[in-house]
């Protein structure tokens, strides 16, 4: 389960403009600006939010992206699910791809009983909210 640099792209995109209020509607090139993720990289990671109603998309005189919910109610893990897939929180931390429930390593109980529970409940209750509140 290790983590892209699209999902770090996207939590300093998010905290940006969720900074801004919630109704803020900026286009990607303003936060792209703001925050140096490079803009064909935001982009994609926007379209991705806002499959998942994470953003909400506006199109017309006063297009861009604003949040699609208050931050009190949007999960850091409702944001890397967005990003990295639904399974994420399947995927073994210790060896990249050759792991998972039908092909365990050799530490994989540990993590499916134990650790990723653990991980899971507490991405599952840090809000954006709390996350820009402690960065």
């Amino acid at each position: 389960m290790k983590l892209s640099k699209e999902s770090e792209y996207c939590l300093i995109a998010l905290k940006y403009l969720a900074n801004q209020g919630q109704d803020a509607i900026l286009q990607t090139g303003q936060v792209a600006d703001a925050t140096g993720v490079p803009k064909p990289f935001l982009a994609r990671i926007f379209v991705k939010l806002a499959r998942q109603n994470v953003l909400q998309s506006h199109r017309g005189k006063q297009r861009g992206y604003q949040l699609g919910l208050p931050v009190e109610q949007i999960t850091i893990k409702a944001i890397l699910e967005a990003i990295e897939g639904a399974d994420v929180f399947q995927r073994c931390v210790f060896w990249s791809g050759r792991c998972s429930d039908d092909n365990p390593c050799i530490l994989h109980e540990y993590w499916q009983k134990r650790i990723r529970s653990e991980v899971v409940d507490v991405l599952e209750n840090l809000t954006l909210k709390q996350f820009i509140d402690t960065k």
